[in-house]
């Protein structure tokens, strides 16, 4: 796993951010070393080998409206025991929401933060999401459908 320098709070992740650089994680390590971060700090990622686990990991993703518009968004994912779980997608515009999947369902807490997001809203779903993680020269696409 190779880390770059940039580190910032997870709720200020830019679609720049994620076009620079497409993975990005929490470093707990580097966060009790820096006076201003704290646990919800991230920095990018790159993996030349599938992981066997990690902690989440937030995926450039494209997020589709049920009306066909496209928003930048992340995929929020883990590996564990060399497994992909889908944990969350978050919204980067018109600002930062990240919303809890339960399956392929929106949980009761995400369904609310949507519902009060204007423009957009309930009326999103279901919103698809589609992300890559790129290990090495590998790629592996994930996709799916939020409700």
């Amino acid at each position: 796993m190779k880390l770059a320098r940039e580190f910032k709070p997870c709720d200020e992740l830019t679609p720049a951010d994620l076009e620079k650089h497409p993975v990005w994680t929490f470093d707990l390590e580097r966060a009790e070393e820096d006076p201003e971060a704290d646990e919800t700090w991230v920095r990018p990622v790159g993996f030349r080998m599938p992981p066997k686990d990690t902690d989440c990991l937030f995926l450039r993703a494209e997020l589709t409206t049920s009306a066909g518009e496209t928003l930048p968004g992340a995929l929020i994912l883990r590996f564990e025991q060399g497994k992909a779980e889908t944990q969350a997608i978050a919204l980067l515009r018109p600002k930062y929401l990240a919303l809890n999947l339960d399956g392929a369902k929106l949980d009761d807490r995400a369904k609310k933060a949507l519902a009060e997001l204007k423009p957009g809203g309930l009326e999103w779903l279901p919103l698809a999401y589609k992300a890559v993680l790129p290990i090495g020269l590998r790629r592996i696409t994930f996709s799916g459908q939020a409700r």
